[in-house]
């Protein structure tokens, strides 16, 4: 909807009109509240439970995880792997999740090469990682 909005002219002597300007009724509210439903796989109680679980690992350049990481003049790159689900247990109903966000800070002596997959986060010193609105039940992100 719209509401127009005109600005009343001033008289220049005299009284001005109360025409053009508000008044509160007082037999009528100061206030009205309404709950609006928006539409969200929550469940009949309309509360979105949702059980977000992650897993992170250092791996390989292949994708292998690692069991232990030994610190090594050799190695020029830390891979990190994080896992992020948002599944159903028999302890949670992992109903969607709004606004989820992950975030990773990367420590000052850690020079950030790049984050995977590009355009997926946004990354300084510390990295935002938009999970999804919803983040929805069973999804999985890498």
């Amino acid at each position: 909807y719209s509401l127009p909005l005109r600005m009343p002219d001033r008289p220049r002597l005299g009284l001005r009109s109360l025409d053009a300007y508000p008044i509160l009724n007082q037999a009528q509210a100061l206030e009205n509240h309404t709950e609006v439903q928006f539409q969200k796989e929550c469940g009949p109680d309309n509360k979105c439970e949702s059980n977000l679980q992650m897993r992170a690992a250092f791996v390989s350049e292949q994708q292998q995880k690692l069991s232990r990481l030994q610190y090594s003049r050799d190695v020029r790159k830390l891979l990190l792997s994080i896992n992020v689900t948002n599944t159903r247990t028999s302890e949670h109903t992992g109903e969607d999740a709004h606004e989820a966000l992950l975030t990773l800070v990367v420590p000052p002596a850690l020079l950030l090469s790049s984050v995977r997959p590009p355009g997926a986060c946004q990354a300084n010193e510390t990295i935002f990682c938009e999970l999804g609105n919803p983040f929805k039940r069973n999804q999985r992100m890498e």
